[in-house]
């Protein structure tokens, strides 16, 4: 008995002991601090679409701040309305060693209107983390799940945010059911992407992506980096079915499903 007692203790340190080495923010690669104000040490989105009428986003981020200006790209916010349900949200904070040193969970999360003042009504929000740290660098690892009866709207993947940021691993994938069907087009790739997708499955994978210093008269940054844009096939919304088989059929799904028999007052 002792000797398991010891052997559970033993092991249950290495496990902790592991955790902390994996988020601990002293000795990590040079690559991916130069020009860094923040290293995304994992940003890792799952989506599954099991039919038409459904579409769960799990999505588990790991940022790294190094200082100041770095704090914007923790990024740990989460949109939702009266249709988009919140599944699970919650942030943890590691210091520069590994160690966690607070969890916040959903209830301690702000929670706002996400349109402006002079919208008469919408549903609308968003929950947002509002952290103040002691020193720097430290890490915050956010994790959510929401889920949705709309598929139009298929999250595009971004594999850097902005420029002084960098990407130690990011994965994105969507497992879909054959009757909704996904269209996808890849802006900007590199070498460092990988695709790995397959029947059912789409999967990329990058590992290392160095941070882009802004340079004078450089285009938008959204043409300097890499993106996967992607759309479902077949898709529901607000209750109602449609194909994004052309742009003629979409025009046509568009007036006769959401614009048609509504009018607009005029003032």
């Amino acid at each position: 008995m002792r000797l398991f007692l010891l052997f559970s203790s033993l092991f249950l340190c290495f496990i902790v002991s592991a955790q902390e080495i994996q988020y601990q923010s002293l000795f990590l690669d040079k690559e991916l601090t130069d020009n860094s104000n923040a290293v995304v040490r994992l940003d890792q989105m799952n989506i599954e679409i099991p039919s038409i009428k459904e579409m769960i986003i799990k999505n588990r981020r790991v940022v790294t701040v190094l200082n100041k200006n770095g704090k914007k790209h923790v990024s740990a916010r989460l949109w939702y309305d009266n249709k988009r349900k919140v599944k699970n949200i919650v942030a943890i904070v590691y210091d520069a060693t590994g160690k966690q040193i607070e969890k916040i969970k959903e209830k301690d999360f702000n929670d706002i209107s996400s349109v402006s003042g002079g919208t008469l009504y919408s549903d609308s929000r968003v929950k947002y983390l509002s952290y103040t740290p002691s020193q720097y660098p430290y890490t915050v690892e956010f994790i959510s799940e929401v889920s949705t009866s709309n598929t139009v709207y298929i999250p595009s993947w971004y594999f850097i945010d902005d420029y002084h940021v960098s990407v130690e691993k990011s994965e994105y994938s969507v497992s879909y059911d054959k009757t909704v069907g996904i269209l996808t087009k890849e802006n900007y790739f590199t070498s460092e992407i990988k695709n790995l997708n397959k029947d059912g499955l789409i999967h990329y994978e990058a590992n290392n992506l160095k941070a882009i210093k802004p340079e004078s008269l450089s285009p938008d940054f959204t043409s300097l980096v890499p993106i996967l844009k992607i759309a479902p096939k077949n898709f529901h919304y607000e209750g109602y079915v449609g194909s994004t088989n052309s742009w003629e059929e979409m025009g046509k799904w568009m007036y006769d499903k959401l614009l048609a028999d509504r009018t607009l007052r005029k003032y």
